[in-house]
Parts: C-alpha cells; structure tokens; sequence
C-alpha cells in the first residue's frame, strides 16, 4: 500500500496531465501571455473557477517576435539581451532581488520555448530526484505530453526555423575543433565571490571577469547585471582584481574568527544548548511538527487535484516540502545521539575547541581549504557597493560570519544547536 505522501503525489500528477491535455495552465505565467482564469456556474448559483488559460498579449508578443527575427539575422543571445534592454522594451518579471531586464539566459528561454510556435510541451522535465530533493533534470523525450495550441502561436513556423538554423551557425561557428560542443573545458570554474557577493546598487550577483594584459589573463570581479544587461540596467561597471579582493575578504574573515571574544561567545553557546538536556522532548516536538508538516501536503496535493489556484499551490508545496526535509534532517540528527546520555560539558568544550583550532590553523596558513570554509562560515551574501574617494574607486564590502559550520561537526553527533552570534564583515577593495 503506498504511504499517503506517494498518493498525493500521484493525485497532483493525475490533475496536471488532464489540465496539460486540454491546453490549461499548469504552472506560472510565460512571457508574452496573460493568465486568464475561467469561472463556471457552480450548483449554489455562484461563479467557481473551473481552470486558467492562457491569452497572447499583444504587446509582449511583439517583443518575442522581435528576439526571433534578431536571431535569425545573426545577433548573439547577450547582445540581443542588451539591445531589448537599451530600447527599454518590456521583460520578464524578475527573480526577488535581482533587476528588471533582459538577460542572455532570458533570450535563451524564449528561443527554446516551443509555445511560441503554437506548442504545449509539458513533463519536459523532472524537478526533483527519485529522493524527493529538488534536481531539475531533463526527462526522455518519449515522456514528453505534446498538445498543438494554434490560437497561442505568436511566431511561424519559417520564423522559428530561421532562428534556430542561425543559433546552430553560431554554435557551430564558436566551437573550436575537435571539441564537443557545449561549455568549453575549464568554463564554470568556481571564484570564491561568485554566487558569494551581491552588487550593492542594484543586487544581481557580482560575477569572475577576465581580460587577457599582453600574454597574460587577468581576472576580476563585477556587477553580473552590468555585464550581461547593460549600464541601462545597471550603471555599476566598476572592477576590481580578483587577488585584491579574495585576500580582503580571506582577511576579514579570518580577523573575526581568530577573535578570541567571538570564539568564545560561540563555546558558550554551543556547551549550554548541548548540555541542556530535553532530548525526547525535543524528537516529540519535531515528530509532532513533521506530521502536521505531511497532513498539510497532503491537503495541499488534493487541492491541485480539485482545481485550485495552481501557481500559488505549487508554490506553499515547495515551500512546506522545503520545510518537511529540514525537519527530517533534524529530527535523525537527535535520533543519532544517545538518548538519556549525559553531556560532560567540559568534553564538549574540549571537542568543540579541538575543531575550532583546526580552522583556525588553516586560515592561518593560507590552506588551499581556506577558501572553501570561508564560503561556508559566510551567512548569506556579501554586498559590494561601488564608491569613491578623492578620485579613486573601490567597493565597500558589508556581510555577516557564523562559526555554527564550524562546530556543526562535533555538535551534530551530540544534538543540532542553532543560533551562533553572528559576527560582522567589512572592508574594501580597491580597482
């Protein structure tokens, strides 16, 4: 008998692959369309939403129309993105916290969407693993559920083909001999602020640059939004050396973790909340938590079913499912430790400090793990605001630290304190 997550699972399934069949919306909105909900007479004589569909907006369509025909015409995706953006054309909503604009991975999406062809593709992928965790992945074409929509089609066939034989030239073109196409070797390689810093003027994500100076390659951090949208989007086109600016931040970082006050504040957290007992309590009210947690899925899964508001019910599912694996993760972090066992606090302090030494003597030496800990002792993302002063630029970088990584190995295996003393970052580096 399958456990009642498994059956809501297959009940959300069930009603996407009846929406996806009669042309309905089963998911957010897409670019150059409007959601349009469509109500029925339900048996009290009252309007009921029945479904969404989907109508062309005229002026958005006009901006698909135009990427295809720049495509087709031989315009990279980067500088088709940077044209739309300078003739302030309209563009996709924006991801929280990052700014209004086209983007190359945006002209990208409308160049593959077949809808704009007049298509309904759906199961195209698979957004999470047979574990339940979230891993996009391409499903088998075989999978695919493909439903003709001639009254959504906004480009023509001869359109659609002209763009993507031109998109193949470039590929073909920029791919170098006796290399498989795709991302060159070395490409994607991981700087220590990508992913890890935010521009402060207008918050896309500060990104690794590089310019070849005589024989030699330099490389550099700035603004994503500036490079990939242009100076419309943001006028952050400031620069900075990547050395200059990892060695401020591995500085800074180590200057707080080396600080006597912040280390011991973090043992006295760690030894009281580990040595505070309440153990079963704590697995009781975790259980208690992960069955509400489930119950609502379940609910949550059954108003998919019924014909609910699709996008926002999706949403709260991946959020509640979000909510139920941490749950989870706590909840066999506790069970792992001894139950009824007591806690010396002098040998917690001991362990936790053995730990703390040995991050410390790694920052020390400048260790190539050095930079790998930094990454995790940050709590969420540096801000890297552009300044000046008397005529010379820099940024200013603002962020918080957590030594909690650095004791989570030892404070795991006895219980899962949480709620270190954060410690601040700040300083500066120069163009």
């Amino acid at each position: 008998m399958l456990p009642e997550r498994e059956k809501a699972r297959q009940r959300v399934y069930d009603a996407m692959v009846r929406k996806a069949k009669a042309g309905h919306v089963t998911g957010g909105r897409v670019f150059g369309y409007d959601n349009e909900e469509v109500t029925v007479t339900g048996p009290d004589g009252k309007p009921k939403r029945s479904h969404v569909e989907r109508r062309i907006n005229e002026e958005q369509a006009v901006v698909v129309g135009e990427i295809f025909d720049l495509a087709a015409q031989g315009y990279g995706q980067s500088r088709i993105a940077k044209r739309l953006n300078e003739r302030g054309r309209p563009c996709p909503r924006p991801q929280q916290g990052r700014p209004a604009g086209w983007a190359p991975s945006s002209v990208r999406a409308v160049l593959r969407r077949p809808l704009y062809k007049g298509q309904i593709v759906w199961n195209r992928t698979r957004k999470r693993d047979v574990w339940g965790k979230k891993k996009q992945q391409d499903r088998p074409e075989g999978e695919w559920l493909v439903v003709l929509a001639p009254e959504l089609r906004i480009v023509s066939d001869e359109v659609w083909e002209n763009a993507h034989r031109q998109l193949a030239a470039n590929r073909e073109r920029y791919t170098r001999p006796n290399q498989s196409k795709g991302r060159p070797p070395g490409a994607g390689a991981k700087y220590l602020l990508a992913g890890l810093a935010k521009c402060g003027t207008c918050g896309a994500g500060i990104e690794a640059h590089s310019r070849m100076s005589g024989k030699q390659r330099q490389f550099f951090y700035g603004c994503s939004a500036h490079h990939r949208k242009g100076s419309r989007v943001c006028e952050n086109g400031l620069l900075v050396p990547m050395a200059e600016a990892d060695k401020a931040v591995l500085d800074s970082v180590k200057q707080a973790l080396l600080d006597p006050a912040v280390v011991e504040a973090a043992l006295d957290r760690a030894v009281a909340e580990l040595t505070n007992g309440g153990h079963e309590q704590q697995i009781q009210e975790l259980q208690r938590k992960l069955a509400d947690t489930e119950g609502e899925l379940s609910r949550l899964a059954s108003a998919v079913a019924a014909g609910g508001n699709i996008p926002a019910l999706i949403t709260t599912m991946e959020e509640r499912e979000r909510l139920r694996r941490s749950l989870e993760d706590q909840l066999q972090g506790l069970k792992r430790a001894r139950p009824g066992a007591e806690v010396d606090p002098a040998t917690v302090r001991r362990q936790l400090r053995a730990v703390l030494d040995d991050w410390q003597g790694s920052l020390r030496r400048n260790a190539p793990e050095a930079r790998r800990m930094v990454t995790r002792l940050i709590a969420g993302r540096l801000v890297m605001t552009p300044k000046k002063d008397k005529g010379r630029e820099f940024y200013e970088f603002r962020g918080t630290g957590t030594v909690e990584p650095v004791i989570a190995g030892v404070a795991h295996k006895l219980a899962s304190p949480t709620g270190y003393a954060p410690f601040r970052l700040i300083g500066r580096v120069a163009a």
